[in-house]
């Protein structure tokens, strides 16, 4: 979680490389932190797995899919 937190605020190709790998990981606030962070720094290749958290076991990651899908969206229509 230091590591992506971290990595958020520093953001590019590595923090999105951490993140990607992090939407797999055993617990739900790491999950959550890789949708953030994806979500700021991700491009919309990211948008469909992030997306895909919107179905995800625990609220926080689920609640993080849900915002980072508005920013995508923006983004979009930007």
């Amino acid at each position: 979680c230091a590591a992506l937190a971290a990595l958020l605020v520093v953001g590019g190709a590595p923090a999105c490389t951490a993140a990607r790998a992090a939407l797999d990981d055993e617990q739900g606030g790491v999950r959550a932190l890789a949708v953030v962070t994806l979500a700021r720094h991700g491009s919309t290749r990211d948008a469909g797995r992030v997306r895909a958290c919107s179905d995800d076991v625990d609220a926080r990651v689920r609640r993080a899919a849900r915002e980072a899908a508005a920013l995508f969206a923006a983004r979009s229509a930007a």
